[in-house]
């Protein structure tokens, strides 16, 4: 049964079972130590959300530990496989407009406080529109221990820069995930 015989069949006692995709989201099982580049064209980055907001809990916990407040939130955390001393996600946002920009406040947030904490777990870089923008920094600063490059909706021009990025830095194409 389709939405649109929904809509139009009036069916409003009827009880639909929905199933699809839920649960963590983007997860790190195997790589949990290391650099991770994930780059993100438009609402694609929304594939990103879950972990972004994983790395700001444990941040705020561990920042809550520092101040000696208390900051803990989900105390149960379940995914705490990530060994946040050696681990790292560098998330590049590639927008075309701020209204387009998901998560923007969450991504900015979150390297906000991996900075000023020095916890070094997390890095958001973002472009918005025309603005002049190089991949090459990002990569000639990370490209020594990046373990694994996840690659979202990205426009031809910039999977042929990421192709040239991956070569002259020795980056496994068995490295590079395309989603």
């Amino acid at each position: 049964m389709n939405t649109d015989c929904l809509l139009t069949d009036g069916l409003n006692d009827t009880n639909l079972l929905v199933k699809g995709p839920y649960g963590l989201g983007v997860t790190m099982e195997r790589q949990t130590k290391g650099i991770i580049i994930g780059i993100a064209y438009g609402v694609a980055i929304g594939l990103f959300i879950d972990l972004v907001t994983y790395i700001l809990r444990h941040n705020i916990n561990k920042a809550g530990k520092l101040l000696k407040k208390n900051y803990t939130i989900f105390k149960n955390e379940k995914l705490n496989k990530l060994d946040h001393a050696n681990f790292k996600f560098v998330l590049i946002g590639l927008h075309e407009s701020e209204e387009e920009a998901i998560g923007h406040d969450l991504c900015v947030e979150t390297d906000k406080v991996t900075k000023e904490f020095m916890f070094g777990n997390f890095e958001y870089h973002e472009k918005i529109g025309d603005d002049c923008y190089k991949l090459e920094e990002i990569f000639e600063d990370h490209a020594h221990s990046v373990i694994q490059l996840v690659i979202c909706a990205t426009p031809k021009e910039i999977a042929d820069t990421i192709q040239q990025l991956t070569l002259r830095y020795k980056i496994k194409q068995s490295d590079v995930m395309y989603l």
